[in-house]
């Protein structure tokens, strides 16, 4: 049963946390309200796929096979953690400030790199993939503890 539990987490929930971070870089761009926040943001984002493409280049030399075996689980990463909780909360009121700007493109480069750099080594290195996982869940706890002290950020988000 622990086995189910920990697959469920290891190739399901952390996988699709990341992937949804990425879409969030996706769609900011679009709703960005005058022209120049908009080309900013689809060039920030397409700037962070080449970077993510330039990485894949560069550690292609070293990629192992992907491995889930329960045989021993993360131990706990407080850095991954304290990084990623602080990261998830100011993400969201980032997000409300940068949008209207032409420093949109940088927030979605820095997205769109990061969450695709990440997932691609928790797949492949095996030796971070306890720093991401406690990163990752602290990203998302961070973001919803943001949304649980100020949940009108996302109206104003979404109205900017």
């Amino acid at each position: 049963m622990l086995e189910v539990v920990y697959g469920i987490v290891i190739l399901g929930i952390i996988p699709c946390i990341l992937f949804a971070l990425f879409v969030i870089a996706l769609l900011l761009p679009g709703g960005a309200k005058n022209h120049e926040s908009k080309v900013s943001g689809w060039a920030g984002f397409w700037a962070g796929l080449v970077v993510f493409a330039l990485y894949v280049v560069t550690v292609a030399g070293r990629i192992q096979l992907p491995q889930f075996q329960v045989g021993g689980f993360p131990s706990f990463h407080l850095g991954g953690f304290a990084l990623g909780l602080i990261t998830g909360y100011a993400l969201p009121h980032i997000m409300w400030i940068v949008r209207p700007t032409r420093l949109l493109g940088i927030l979605t480069l820095i997205i769109s790199a990061t969450t695709l750099i990440a997932l691609f080594n928790y797949l492949f290195y095996t030796g971070v993939r306890g720093f991401v996982i406690y990163f990752t869940l602290s990203v998302l706890l961070g973001g919803l503890l943001h949304l649980v002290f100020h949940p009108g950020v996302i109206r104003a988000i979404t109205s900017s």
